[in-house]
């Protein structure tokens, strides 16, 4: 490539010459210093670099700094600290094909970056040596095609490092040629198939043949000169064109195997010339245009073979451009004298300069009869007129011929070579731009026919010539074509097809040519045929009605659906069926979707079908079909974010252009194109205990992380080293073995777990750059927490033999266990036998207490409830029996009569002598009972001083007798309470029969039956104590047989349905209530 017969031309002008760059005449850039250069160890930035992770690394006077897009890791020398940087004035990085980072350092030797423990290993120079370099003062470093690293030192001598056996070959410059500067130290490195060349700054330019280490050497006052001898950069391009920058005479590119050559050195006449002779820097970017860093700014080489310079009123931090680099994602990466400046190439080209005003408030597209295209901006200010690519070709205003008579020019729009514009105060304007003829219409106030008011606010020329015209405060007008009378429609409050507001906003057509006329109080869809308008106005308390009465903007697309930018209510969507039928009904989309501001001041389509919506936020660009929103605010280069409604236009080229207060932006909106790299996911940190763990696994094959059951806190910080909007990164993680679903950040980037049970895990991370394109493959890290000592499998091991042993041992005692049982095993079963009969005689014992009233000796209710229902049993079996007969006789033992007696005036006995001598009254009663009854009859203390007799398997008939005995014997009987004091007791009793229905037997159970007894009892209580009374048959067929007898006895006795006995002669004095 580069011949020694080579003829170096130095230019003392510019040379103007095409050169072969794909590169744009028309590029934009937003420049703006980064706001972390602050934090850099040192700010004069010798070197951008980007490792295959995707950090970037910047080199400084003062230190190494690693940016992940959140923070700086700084990293200096530390002469305490062995594992430090061995020098903080590093010269170069490098990352090898390991994807390990070396650093020159001036004066420390080379440095290897240990990225698992952010440590750095040294290499420094020793004497005679091929493991070290051939001095500490590095200055250049570079990877060749074959992985080996060259060494370019302050001293002027270079080597040769294999990274991999750390082994150095060293080449001495005054050795290999007699007639060097040995001083002159190596700038730069770089190859081509044949040789390696060396840039000095002293010795010109070096050349090593690859094939047998030959030099030679290209400088000033050789017999071919070469343009400097102090040279910079080396820089071999895509296009295999050697180029050459300098300290003092420009830059220079040799293209064809070195026969031609061109050199740029500054000329302050040349407007477009290199900025400076002094050029540090120099580089390609993925659009093969050329970037030189100058003591003056940064110069970007056009196709033309001028340059475009950008220096600090562009953005740019400092004029002294030190380094250069573009990320993946396109990022521009200027290291300067004073930090970090950031570079993004922006689709819009702002204009701002040369216009009529600064604030623009509409466009308009005209063609001359010669079809000359112009484009037209209004201000408030006046007119400018644009060519097709967008130069300012003229401005009318007050004082141009023709002039304006109002310059606050509020709209325009073009109807071939005819331009219509509407002013603030001063009428409707038509200019034609063929002749140059003005002329106004203006209200008259005496003539109905005159436009009807002059603060013109939209303009719409129909495809037929004829004009409608919205005016703020006169309503809507038409001009036909031709004519010059206008026919104005105003807002009239007694008439409901009227438009709603005479404050006009916009004018749009549908495609079946109806107007849609936005005003300050909604929309009106006006029908020129009929002359109506149809009002769709915003309902607070309905959300689907129109969301904001003021629609600036409208736009129908394909699907014949309209679509409205309002004030305050977003973007509305007027679906076709809806439209038709006027419904109030429409979709919106707001903050809630996506879109940063809620005013939408205009609405234009690309041929994407796409929706451009400008605001004061920016602008931003909406797919109905997906609802997906990429928004552009001065993060992507416009100067300014709010715009001003109705200022939005599309040219016949598809060219758009949106107007604010700081002049207008236009672009080519299909050259917008999203960016495609996804973004880098890396692990910055782990954390243990708010400890950081020193595992960094972006240069190294991503290791199993190991925690142990102490480590029951534990972070993960992440980072997606996607650098144009970093604080929109979104993230995501999953832990396998733990989570079930992808936990969404947003943009948070920390995932913390605490109490992880043992087992093996992995750490999913996702990432997405600012646009939302995921990093799907993102990051994988594996973990393996540890269990506790006793849960290891050595433990569970112990465990497993100690519970054998204990199984053993316990087989052993059961087995001495059964011997010894077998052995008293005929001594047990004896004393079973008789334990068992001492249990059985104890048993019936508590049997018998427990049917048994402890005072008197006489059974109790529970001893009834258990033996009466055999009772019961046989009774109804011998009714039943009857009742199979047809016998009308019924044995005469087939009968239980309860007997409910209570002892009269018991409290008085109590109150009187004491409860002891009611308690041996009660005791006295028992003998008595047992004389009066049978054995076999169940004698029972009921409760207190009554007492319940059942007198088993008799004849009813029988019952008086016994209650008579009874009542007799209670009465006859003295009763000694005390020593010499005997006292008598009266009783009274009641009694029935079970059953009392002969012909029902079961229509009351014998519960029932001794309430009816109760009944008795309380009759004879409240009749005449010292009485009995009992109910013996009853003949009923009512339902509920009980509350017959309770609720109806006395009508029952009367109608002889029921029997009553009782002691009492005349059975009318008995009291049943």
């Amino acid at each position: 490539m580069f011949k020694n017969g080579m003829i170096w031309v130095v230019l003392s002008v510019f040379f103007s010459i095409s050169i072969s760059i794909s590169a744009s005449e028309r590029t934009f850039f937003s420049f703006t210093p980064a706001n972390f250069s602050k934090q850099l160890s040192q700010k004069t930035v010798r070197q951008v670099y980007q490792d295959s992770t995707g950090y970037l690394w910047f080199v400084t006077q003062e230190g190494l700094s690693r940016y992940d897009g959140y923070q700086l890791l700084k990293f200096v020398h530390d002469p305490r600290d062995p594992d430090s940087i061995s020098s903080d004035n590093v010269l170069s990085i490098l990352e090898d094909n390991q994807k390990r980072l070396w650093i020159a350092t001036d004066g420390g030797g080379l440095n290897l970056f240990n990225s698992t423990k952010h440590t750095f290993s040294n290499i420094t120079f020793q004497k005679d040596s091929l493991l070290t370099p051939s001095s500490d003062r590095l200055q250049a470093l570079y990877l060749d095609s074959e992985g080996n690293i060259w060494i370019g030192y302050r001293e002027g001598n270079f080597s040769r490092f294999n990274p991999k056996t750390l082994e150095f070959q060293h080449f001495y410059t005054d050795v290999l040629l007699s007639d060097v500067r040995r001083q002159a130290r190596v700038t730069s490195i770089t190859e081509d198939t044949d040789s390696i060349y060396f840039a000095t700054d002293g010795n010109g330019l070096l050349k090593l043949e690859k094939s047998n280490y030959t030099l030679s050497r290209f400088f000033t006052e050789s017999k071919n000169p070469l343009f400097s001898d102090r040279l910079t950069q080396v820089f071999i391009d895509a296009q295999e064109r050697l180029w050459l920058t300098s300290f003092d005479a420009g830059i220079s590119v040799s293209e064809n195997g070195g026969q031609t050559h061109h050199t740029w050195q500054y000329q302050e006449s040349q407007t477009h010339g290199i900025a400076s002779n002094f050029v540090h820097s120099i580089y390609q970017d993925k659009k093969q245009r050329i970037w030189l860093g100058t003591e003056m700014g940064v110069s970007l080489l056009n196709s033309s073979g001028d340059f475009t310079t950008f220096t600090e009123t562009d953005g740019i931090g400092s004029r002294k451009i030190l380094s250069i680099l573009q990320d993946p994602s396109g990022i521009m990466w200027f290291g300067t004298y004073s930090g970090i400046t950031k570079g993004i190439e922006i689709p819009f080209e702002q204009i701002d300069r040369g216009l009529a005003s600064e604030i623009v408030l509409g466009f308009a597209e005209t063609a001359s009869s010669k079809g000359e295209r112009t484009i037209w901006v209004a201000g408030y200010d006046g007119l400018t007129q644009l060519d097709s690519e967008g130069q300012v070709q003229n401005v009318l205003n007050a004082h141009s011929v023709p002039a304006l008579n109002d310059t606050r020019v509020m709209t325009v729009s073009g109807d071939n070579n005819i331009l219509w514009f509407g002013t603030r105060d001063g009428g409707l304007g038509r200019l034609n731009v063929d002749s140059k003829v003005l002329k106004y219409f203006v209200h008259a106030p005496d003539n109905d026919e005159s436009i009807s008011f002059n603060g013109i606010s939209s303009i719409l020329p129909d495809e037929h010539g004829n004009l409608w015209v919205g005016t703020f405060g006169g309503g809507l007008n038409y001009l036909p074509y031709g004519s010059d009378k206008f026919v104005s429609y105003r807002h009239d409050p007694r008439d409901t097809r009227s438009i709603n507001s005479d404050r006009i906003l916009s004018v749009y057509r549908l495609e079946d040519n109806r107007l849609v006329v936005g005003t300050v109080s909604g929309i009106n869809i006006f029908n020129p045929t009929s002359s109506d308008f149809d009002r769709i106005e915003h309902e607070p308390d309905n959300f689907d009605s129109l969301s904001a009465p003021m629609a600036w903007a409208f736009y129908q697309d394909d699907a014949e659906q309209l679509w409205v930018g309002t004030q305050g209510g977003g973007l509305n969507q007027w679906r076709k069926k809806d439209l038709n039928a006027l419904n109030n009904h429409f979709s919106r989309y707001n903050s809630a979707n996506g879109l940063p501001s809620s005013h939408i001041y205009s609405i234009q389509a690309d041929e994407m079908d796409n929706l451009w919506l400008s605001s004061t936020a920016g602008l931003s660009r909406f797919n109905p079909a997906t609802g997906k929103i990429r928004h552009f605010d001065s993060s992507q280069g416009l100067n300014d974010s709010e715009f001003n409604f109705g200022a939005g236009f599309t040219d016949s080229q598809g060219v758009m252009y949106f107007g604010g207060n700081f002049g207008f932006v236009r672009f080519q909106p299909n050259e917008i194109k999203d960016s495609k790299t996804v973004p880098p996911v890396v692990l910055v940190r782990i954390k243990k205990l708010n400890e950081e763990v020193g595992v960094d696994i972006q240069y190294q094959e991503q290791h199993e992380i190991v925690l142990d059951y102490l480590d029951y806190y534990i972070s993960f910080e992440f980072a997606a080293l996607d650098f144009n909007a970093p604080e929109l990164n979104e993230y995501r993680y999953k832990l396998e073995g733990l989570d079930p679903n992808w936990v969404e950040l947003e943009h948070a980037r920390l995932a913390s777990f605490t109490n992880l049970p043992p087992g093996k895990y992995v750490l999913n991370v996702q990432a997405s750059n600012h646009l939302g394109l995921w990093n799907s493959e993102g990051v994988a890290l594996p973990l393996r927490v540890l269990p506790p000592p006793w849960r290891t499998w050595w433990a569970y091991s112990l465990y497993a033999i100690l519970l054998i042993v204990i199984v053993l041992d316990v087989i052993r005692r059961y087995r001495l266990k059964r011997q010894r049982a077998s052995q008293h095993l005929i001594d047990l079963e004896e004393k079973v036998e008789e334990r068992t009969t001492d249990l059985r005689l104890v048993n019936e014992k508590l049997e018998q207490i427990s049917f048994t009233d402890p005072l008197t000796g006489l059974k109790n209710r529970r001893y009834l409830t258990q033996h009466l229902n055999n009772d019961v049993e046989i009774i109804l079996a011998k009714h039943q029996e009857r009742s199979l007969n047809q016998s009308q006789l019924v044995s005469k033992d087939a009968d239980l009569i309860f007997f409910l007696m209570d002892l009269d005036h018991f409290k008085q006995v109590n109150d009187r002598y004491g409860h002891s001598a009611g308690d041996a009254v009660l005791v006295a009663v028992k003998s008595i009972l047992e004389t009066v009854f049978r054995d076999t009859d169940y004698l029972l203390r009921w409760g207190g001083e009554e007492f319940l007799i059942v007198a088993r398997f008799v004849d009813r008939s029988s019952a008086e007798t016994l209650a008579e005995r009874l009542r007799c014997s209670i009465q006859a009987h003295r009763f000694n309470i005390e020593d010499n004091v005997a006292i008598n007791v009266t009783c009274s009793i009641g009694f029935s029969v079970f059953p009392l229905l002969s012909n029902q037997p079961t229509a009351l159970n014998w519960e029932r039956t001794i309430d009816v007894a109760d009944l008795c009892l309380y009759a004879a209580k409240k009749s005449s104590r010292n009485t009995w009374v009992g109910l013996l048959d009853l003949t009923c067929d009512e339902q509920d047989v009980f509350s017959a007898v309770v609720d109806k006895t006395e009508q029952l006795i009367q109608s002889g349905q029921l029997t009553l006995v009782s002691s009492i002669k005349d059975i009318n004095n008995i009291r049943w209530r």
